[in-house]
C-alpha cells in the first residue's frame, strides 16, 4: 500500500487509489456487498483545521482489497502537504480506517 500521492493544483485526476489494503496483522481486507467507505482529507500538521475533504465517497472493488477515491472541484485547489485516511464500514456494523498506522500523505503542488 502506497502512503504518498502527488497531485498538481486544481488537477481532478488521477484518482486516488488504494491498493493492497491490509489488517495490522498483514491479513488482506476483502471488500464485499454492502460494505461502504469515505475519503477524509485535511491540512498536515494542524488538526485544528477543517477537512478539506470530509466522507469523499469512496468506490470500493468487490472481492478485492482495492479502492479509489474520484477527486472533486475544489478538493485540490489549494497548494500544500495533507493527511489522508480511508473510514469503511463493513456490512457487518464493523469500521476500519487505513491506513491504521499513520496517515496517506498528499502533496498538491504548484501549476506552472
Amino acid at each position: 500500500m502506497k502512503h504518498t500521492f502527488t497531485i498538481k493544483q486544481n488537477d481532478t485526476l488521477p484518482t486516488f487509489q488504494v491498493t493492497e489494503m491490509a489488517y495490522g496483522d498483514g491479513t488482506p481486507v476483502i471488500f464485499a456487498s454492502g460494505d461502504a467507505a469515505v475519503f477524509n482529507l485535511r491540512i498536515a500538521n494542524d488538526r485544528s483545521a477543517d477537512k478539506k475533504v470530509d466522507g469523499g465517497p469512496v468506490e470500493l472493488e468487490e472481492g478485492t482489497s482495492n479502492c479509489t477515491y474520484a477527486w472533486q472541484i475544489g478538493d485540490t485547489d489549494t497548494v500544500g502537504k495533507y493527511v489522508a485516511e480511508v473510514e469503511v464500514t463493513f456490512a457487518s456494523g464493523g469500521v476500519a480506517t487505513w491506513p491504521n498506522d499513520s496517515h496517506f500523505i498528499v502533496h498538491v503542488t504548484n501549476d506552472v
